[in-house]
């Protein structure tokens, strides 16, 4: 039944995955929100309120900004904050994050509209991502070991937010019929887990080590082994907004 479960909750995500990936214009992609992130801020500003500040990053981005002033006021603070911050040259995502870590304020995205929100709010904005991890999967008794690469992500990313590790929301499970995992959470933390991926990559081919596909478990007849691992039904929170790659 749990498997049955698990294949249904596949299926769900990578249908709209697929007429996304048909439809999406190069600016809706995951490669448009890496861009913007990446591009180049300088800010020096002393006691500026937060919504001017936010103005002045509008003007440098290009990027619509919004304050979340309903979560504001649950923290009691408001638009007026002053915000004091000296930071030349740093990217838009690492502004973003240093900038307001003083009012203990993070951000997240809707529709391309950057929002300033509180940190406990930003958490409850999960993304889904599908990342193609056949090249870091072993074979263990004649099946892809998803469990490995799983628990690597999990215990070093932001590893309190994971279900599995007592968290409220953020979820991992492998979609082997694609040799890939599926992962809902934070924008902040897909950064995190995009990097940390590509940085194991780059380990593994200045160890010489050969990469590898592993095959598609689709082409097995055999009956795969139980999971060591269990995986439970997301909230509903945690399903949407959904962003594929």
């Amino acid at each position: 039944m749990l498997k049955h479960s698990f294949l249904l909750l596949v299926t769900c995500l990578v249908c709209p995955a697929m007429a996304l990936a048909a439809e999406a214009k190069p600016e809706d992609s995951w490669e448009w929100l890496q861009q913007k992130l990446s591009m180049p801020t300088t800010l020096h500003v002393h006691k500026m309120p937060l919504n001017q500040v936010v103005e002045l990053l509008e003007q440098q981005t290009g990027l619509q900004m919004i304050i979340d002033t309903t979560a504001l006021d649950d923290l009691g603070l408001s638009p007026d904050e002053p915000v004091t911050v000296s930071l030349d040259s740093v990217t838009f995502g690492a502004m973003l994050d240093l900038a307001f870590k003083e009012l203990e304020l993070s951000w997240s995205l809707r529709e391309k509209v950057v929002i300033i929100t509180t940190e406990e709010e930003a958490l409850i904005h999960q993304f889904v991502r599908v990342y193609q991890v056949d090249d870091l999967l072993q074979i263990a008794d004649g099946y892809p070991d998803y469990d490995s690469v799983i628990d690597v992500i999990i215990s070093t990313i932001a590893s309190d937010t994971w279900v599995e590790n007592g968290g409220p929301e953020a979820e991992i499970r492998p979609l082997p019929s694609s040799n890939a995992l599926v992962i809902s959470q934070t924008l902040q933390t897909h950064l995190q887990i995009e990097q940390l991926l590509i940085d194991i990559r780059r380990v593994r081919q200045r160890q010489g080590l050969a990469v590898t596909k592993s095959p598609m478990s689709s082409t097995r007849s055999a009956k795969p082994a139980a999971p060591r691992r269990i995986y439970y039904q997301p909230s509903s929170s945690a399903a949407l907004p959904r962003e594929y790659e």
